[in-house]
């Protein structure tokens, strides 16, 4: 029997112990209604005030918003999300880069564009009354729905850069049926895994007989590419026990095989689609900015341009190849007791197929985003980062005719020169990295070192600044010598280049509106999901700091 004590057993406690005990005894825990409709509504003003605030101290009252639509699987009720994205001024020669949703509401009527524009006027309207100053939207960016672009014509809308590089990749995987004969495998593979406990089992022990690392084979996410992209490196890391696993007679329905063939196939297809992870990883981090978008996507369409030139045109493999390479998918042994010569055209055939891959990719690329390297805001905004400034431009990018409007938009006009730059095609280069694409093109385009006149000029000749380092603080350093340069450009960098901020607010409403609390009224739906992600940015990146 457990040991008691001596107040249990018949003893008189210590003073203090019973005080203490006789405190816990009349202590009356608070009724759920209590929390509802006092704590959390309570909480819910404070941390809206504190937002409040920050916007009163928006660089030049200006915010940029991302926006999604949401419904729920629980309760039938659909969200509307507002996430602010500002620099705010922090004393006299400070700027910070803030962002908070300022909006999970319920829009349960019909999702038309006029219902959604009326229903962000209304939430804006309320913020202009809370924060007593009119609040300048400049740019909204929401994902390519069609009733979202038409309802944010009138503003600044931006497409989501992430949603769009996912339609890129999607398509042209779609295209090759060989590419989704192999994706269908994967997907098996690890659904046979995560469906069958002795599957898993058996694939752990090989991986401790073989000396792998013991990863679960991930599953697929269709809204997400990326995910398909880390299914095939974690089969590559686990091909032998893979290849053990799916072999085995005792495994009941076991997936169908990846022969030899194809395994050379998911390597090409790594190769070639890590440029596209290494985008998508960055364009989706907290800090990304719009003067982003142009340097990653030229950086991303050179590589893979460079991938398939000198292979065969897209089309010019005939659906015979294609049919016979997957005649033989289910044979793994379909290569062996072959000559040489058959042998190397099996391995030249699947070259084609990878290069026909990158090949579609770069059509996709070039037609879904080629409006974007004329836009005079993405180019202005690349233009207006130190980290970039004129160097990253594709060679057709006119930089006189983009210093001129930036100038008019500044209501500046002082004619001047542009810096120095190199006509020449960048050099081809065998990296698949965007990031050493980029710092490459960097150095290769010298900038004037003469002290010119006027503050876009001298911007311009001003020293670089590392790809890595922070934008804003550089800027936050100009305030004094460049006030309307400075602001002009932390108007444009505030700005975020997807929506993914708006669709993780989504992820916490999705565990917020639980089967378990599908009764939850949408007020308190909206009020727990802005004390929550607004205390998450608070504590990642600094969001309402004294």
């Amino acid at each position: 029997m457990a040991v008691q004590h001596g107040w249990l057993r018949g003893r008189r406690p210590a003073p203090y112990v019973d005080i203490q005990y006789r405190f816990i005894l009349r202590y009356k825990i608070p009724s759920r209604h209590y929390f509802s409709r006092t704590v959390v509504p309570e909480l819910y003003e404070a941390m809206r005030g504190e937002l409040v605030q920050s916007l009163k101290a928006a660089e030049g009252g200006v915010i940029n918003l991302t926006t999604d639509l949401w419904t729920s699987n629980h309760n039938a009720h659909a969200y509307l999300c507002l996430t602010g994205h500002w620099c705010e001024r922090v004393g006299e020669a400070s700027v910070q880069r803030k962002a908070g949703p300022l909006n999970v509401g319920v829009l349960d009527i019909e999702h038309t564009s006029n219902n959604i524009l009326c229903c962000l006027k209304e939430k804006m309207r309320e913020w202009d009354e809370s924060v007593g100053q009119s609040v300048t939207i400049q740019f909204v960016l929401s994902d390519n729905a069609a009733n979202m672009v038409k309802a944010l014509t009138e503003y600044g809308h931006i497409h989501c850069v992430s949603h769009t590089l996912h339609l890129v990749v999607i398509k042209a995987l779609e295209k090759a049926r060989v590419v989704t004969s192999l994706f269908s495998k994967a997907r098996s593979i690890s659904g046979h895994v995560h469906r069958s406990s002795k599957a898993s089992n058996r694939l752990h022990e090989l991986q401790t007989q073989l000396n792998l690392p013991q990863h679960t084979l991930i599953t697929d996410i269709k809204t997400r590419w990326n995910y398909m992209f880390y299914l095939l490196q974690q089969l590559v890391e686990q091909r032998r026990a893979v290849q053990i696993m799916t072999q085995e007679s005792n495994m009941g329905r076991a997936p169908r095989i990846i022969c030899p063939n194809e395994w050379r196939l998911v390597s090409d297809m790594l190769t070639i689609l890590s440029p596209f992870e290494e985008v998508t990883q960055a364009i989706s981090k907290q800090s990304a900015s719009l003067s982003e978008v142009i340097p990653l996507l030229h950086g991303l369409c050179s590589i893979i341009r460079s991938l398939h030139v000198g292979g065969l045109a897209a089309g010019e493999e005939s659906e015979d190849e294609s049919d016979q390479f997957m005649a033989g998918d289910d044979d793994q042994d379909a290569t062996v007791g072959l000559g040489q010569d058959v042998a190397a055209e099996s391995r030249e055939m699947l070259g084609t197929a990878a290069r026909k891959l990158a090949a579609n990719l770069s059509r996709e690329l070039e037609w879904r985003f080629e409006p974007i390297f004329a836009n005079s805001t993405f180019l202005l905004a690349t233009l207006l980062d130190p980290r970039y400034k004129a160097s990253c431009f594709p060679n057709n990018v006119d930089v006189e005719a983009l210093k001129r409007t930036l100038l008019l938009r500044m209501e500046l006009c002082d004619p001047v020169a542009t810096p120095a730059r190199n006509t020449e095609e960048t050099p081809a280069t065998s990296s698949t990295s965007v990031l050493s694409f980029l710092q490459k093109k960097k150095s290769a385009i010298p900038m004037r070192t003469h002290l010119p006149s006027g503050d876009v000029e001298a911007y311009l000749a001003d020293g670089d600044i590392s790809l890595t380092d922070d934008p804003v603080k550089y800027w936050s350093g100009k305030l004094q010598c460049w006030p309307n340069l400075t602001r002009f450009a932390l108007q444009h960098l505030s700005c975020p280049l997807t929506s993914v901020q708006s669709e993780r607010v989504f992820s916490t409403a999705g565990n917020v509106v639980s089967p378990q609390r599908a009764n939850l009224d949408p007020s308190h739906v909206e009020q727990l999901v802005f004390i929550k992600v607004n205390a998450d940015l608070k504590n990642s990146v600094g969001l309402f700091e004294p």
